[in-house]
């Protein structure tokens, strides 16, 4: 396995995880994001977090 496989499996991991924190808190979300400065858009920060892993998946699959 190499080390791109394996960093691309990390950050899908990551990915999911944070989707599974934005929808269980997305309190959490629209502090961090109103802190920042943004708009806090909840479906569009899932989405790019669903796509992220999606690519991840395939770039950590591939490199296999």
């Amino acid at each position: 396995m190499s080390i791109v496989s394996i960093i691309a499996f990390i950050v899908a991991a990551h990915s999911a995880i944070m989707i599974v924190v934005l929808l269980a808190n997305p309190d959490w979300y629209v502090r961090k994001a109103i802190a920042a400065g943004v708009t806090p858009n909840l479906s569009a920060a899932i989405t790019t977090k669903v796509i992220l892993a999606a690519v991840a998946v395939a770039i950590g699959a591939y490199a296999l």
